[in-house]
């Protein structure tokens, strides 16, 4: 396949455009280079900061885990252990691309979210001296003892926070999981996923949508089928 599409063009569009990668495998940058040759190719991806980005351009090529020291190049403690995907990412890219942009940001609110925003996005820890409103629910840190609890904790904070600000939409909320298919049954149970029953919970009003699940867990079929 690499040899064809280096020897001419496919009949894919003359301009390709991929969006939101935040991993790609060694064997998806080659057919992404050998597409390159004949057609004229864009990667728009996500990333949390610019100056980052600039500071690991020199820094190409793939390496063991164990001898990677990008995070070096790092300054913000939160780009530096949550950013090792991000940082493989820019390496397995090509050294030379014919154009290499980064977009900018929009002006961040002067919250504690808004600072935690631009600071990552600047890749600097910001000195001490900033006051906050004690008001400010911008980020939020809540201990609970278990996932059937942190459940129940969410679900009273997601309807505080709608109840507060009416221009708040469920729509407008993400919950990410480090384990959906623990939590998954739990969020059913919690939420009830538009299910409304008679003196249920305030919460199974919320239309909530899971992603990213296992098919054999959404589809039972296929666990037959195995």
């Amino acid at each position: 396949t690499l040899a064809r599409l280096h020897e001419s063009p496919t009949e894919l569009p003359e301009r390709l455009s991929l969006f939101g990668h935040t991993r790609l495998p060694v064997t998806e940058i080659e057919l992404l280079d050998a597409l390159s040759l004949h057609h004229e190719l864009h990667l728009w991806l996500p990333h949390p900061s610019d100056t980052l980005w600039t500071a690991l351009r020199g820094v190409h090529g793939a390496a063991p885990r164990r001898e990677d020291t990008s995070h070096r190049h790092v300054g913000h403690p939160l780009l530096a252990t949550l950013g090792r995907d991000l940082r493989e990412l820019q390496r397995s890219l090509p050294a030379h691309p014919h154009t290499d942009e980064t977009l900018g940001t929009a002006a961040r609110p002067d919250t504690l979210l808004g600072w935690l925003q631009a600071d990552i996005g600047t890749d600097l820890v910001r000195p001490d001296g900033r006051s906050f409103d004690t008001a400010d629910r911008s980020v939020q840190v809540h201990s609970c003892h278990g996932p059937a609890r942190q459940i129940d904790v969410l679900r009273e904070v997601l309807l505080g926070l709608l109840a507060d600000d009416p221009t708040l939409e469920p729509r407008d909320i993400l919950v990410m999981c480090p384990d959906i298919e623990t939590y998954a049954p739990l969020i059913v149970a919690g939420f009830g996923l538009g299910d409304v029953v008679t003196g249920s919970h305030p919460a199974h009003r919320l239309r909530v949508k899971l992603a990213d699940r296992a098919l054999t867990q959404t589809n039972p079929l296929l666990g037959v089928a195995r």
